[in-house]
């Protein structure tokens, strides 16, 4: 211990500053790479939230006593990678994120006791809303919704009861917007889940304030309803062709592309047609009639000859007669003729007109050299798989159907799947891990310079190690046998140095060129050996004066050119 207190003290006050600086400075180095290398790996575990949702989350976390860490945005959490499986558990367990409000968990932690009735429809109304607009946040593209409806109360000794209305607000993630067929189906959802609600009473606008679906679009449910119905028949005669040709191309190899008009309107159309030409007799009435009539009379007849002068008048006879005969004859028939009643009935989504595109690949040939050369496919074959193209489609020439088939060569846009170069995998880890290894690496840095700088010439001054003995036959200096004798301090130096194993302190100055070449002569030969000691004293009494070894170096080549 005395020689470790004599080790210090003799390295004078600047170099215990400077050591106990460095070793402070290495100490406050280490603490500070092993804190950062304690602390956890964070890993997000929710992100995109509200600023109070995240507070939310934070607090039941940290009631967790888990370590969390909040984004610079205050709408990300992180968590410890080992404990986000755990903590995700138990945080769903409590409801948290809540995904838009709350809903029939509200009467959950309700109280019945001292409620009253106008609570209770509130709470209700509230549920309600809170779980349509986690339904709808459900669809794609939504990231969050609010669904506010009005349910008026009847008024008193009033008929009619009003009419409830709901409006919905969705805000879409990024920059996509809602299609009017989503909004149509987010209409429908609303108007079936709240009673006596009406499709055209649910208003939808978005957050920027566009308003997508008011009162006024009654007839755009038919619109969409009409786009619907085209789209599946496209979709299904697409499905049906490509299916058909990808067992003989191969999946992949087939691209198929189906634009169908549908009808939109329902038409009723009824005709009815007669044929003169085919006529059936359906009756046939006749009536036949005959009449004769005779009459006489006793008494002549009354006549204006009878009433002349002077004439006679011949006798006439008694009785006269006379007769009539009449015949008639009706016949009537009745005929029917055919006739053809028609009734045709066109629903909405018959198509009306297809028309289909395909567009097939051709092949690849390998050669023997490796390189692969692509080969269209033959007319004839174009020709076999647009006659199954004509039958998968129902081809209809009288509608005015069209149908293209082309061979073109695909362009191949996904890369290559090909097992991956282990310098890659190894590159890899080192980009997804290069802070981790910046910390081990510093912290290894720190380490060793602490052993070298510090620990290293603390031990070797206190356990100093016994010195080596060089033998006199070892090389040394190339200078005379003679030993000149130094005169004064440096003599005293010389002394020290030679048999006092560098203990004895360096002489302040040397007295010249010549007497200084003479001690590192008188090296050369004590007792035919030489110290270590000696020469590390020699190495600092070099170090100490630099100049004049420069001078004793150029003397000895000045002498050995003479």
């Amino acid at each position: 211990m005395s020689s470790l207190i004599d080790t210090l003290r003799s390295l004078g006050r600047g170099r215990l500053l400077m050591l106990a600086g460095t070793g402070i400075g290495m100490v406050l180095a280490v603490a500070l790479m092993a804190v950062l290398l304690s602390r956890p790996q964070m890993t997000t575990l929710f992100s995109g939230l509200q600023p109070a949702e995240a507070g939310r989350i934070v607090k039941a976390i940290e009631a967790m006593h888990v370590p969390v860490a909040v984004g610079h945005d205050g709408t990300t959490v992180q968590v410890p990678q080992p404990d986000s499986a755990r903590v995700r558990m138990l945080l769903a367990e409590k409801g948290l994120p809540s995904a838009g409000g709350v809903g029939y968990e509200l009467f959950d932690t309700e109280k019945p006791l001292g409620i009253t009735s106008f609570m209770q429809r509130m709470n209700r109304l509230r549920a309600l809303e809170g779980e349509l607009g986690r339904t709808i946040e459900t669809l794609a593209g939504i990231e969050a919704a609010r669904v506010h409806i009005v349910l008026p109360d009847r008024e008193e000794f009033s008929r009619n009861a009003p009419k409830p209305t709901a409006s919905v607000v969705v805000r879409m993630r990024g920059r996509t917007t809602l299609e009017r067929q989503n909004a149509l189906a987010i209409r429908h959802l609303v108007s079936s889940a709240v009673p006596n609600l009406k499709s055209s009473a649910v208003t939808v606008l978005d957050s920027s304030g566009e308003l997508l679906l008011t009162e006024d679009d009654g007839a755009g449910v038919a619109t969409a309803r009409a786009d619907g119905q085209r789209a599946a028949a496209e979709t299904r005669i697409a499905r049906a062709v490509e299916q058909m040709l990808a067992a003989r191309l191969g999946r992949g190899n087939v691209r198929v592309q189906v634009t169908a008009e549908v009808e939109t309107k329902r038409e009723v159309v009824r005709s009815q047609s007669f044929d003169p030409a085919t006529q059936v007799v359906r009756s046939t009435q006749t009536v036949q009639e005959q009449e004769r009539n005779l009459d006489s009379s006793g008494e002549p007849p009354v006549t204006a000859e009878q009433n002349l002068p002077q004439r006679d008048v011949r006798a006439q006879s008694q009785t006269s007669q006379s007769s009539g005969e009449s015949k008639r004859q009706e016949e009537t028939i009745n005929y029917e003729i055919s006739n053809v009643s028609r009734e045709t009935v066109v629903e909405p989504g018959d198509v009306r007109r297809l028309s289909v595109a395909v567009l097939v690949n051709g092949t690849w040939k390998t050669a023997a050299d490796g390189s692969r050369a692509y080969e269209p496919r033959s007319a004839e074959e174009l020709q076999r798989i647009t006659g199954l193209v004509r039958s998968a489609m129902g081809f209809d020439a009288g509608r005015g159907d069209q149908l293209t088939v082309e061979n073109l060569e695909f362009v191949d846009l996904a890369p290559e799947l090909t097992a991956r170069d282990p310098g890659e995998v190894i590159v890899d880890t080192l980009t997804n891990n290069i802070m981790t290894l910046i910390q081990w690496v510093i912290l290894l840095v720190l380490a060793v310079l602490l052993i070298l700088l510090g620990l290293r010439p603390l031990i070797r001054r206190v356990f100093p190690a016994p010195e080596p003995v060089l033998d006199a036959e070892a090389p040394a200096l190339a200078a005379p046998t003679a030993t000149p004798q130094l005169a004064g301090p440096a003599a005293g130096a010389q002394t020290a140095a030679l048999e006092g194993g560098g203990n004895a302190e360096a002489p302040p100055a040397l007295p010249g060129i010549e007497e200084t070449v003479d001690q590192l002569i008188e090296l050369r030969t004590v007792e035919g050996r030489v110290r270590a000691s000696s020469i590390r004293r020699l190495g600092e009494i070099v170090d100490e004066y630099p100049d004049e070894a420069i001078d004793i170096l150029r003397s000895w080549l000045y002498e050995e050119a003479a």
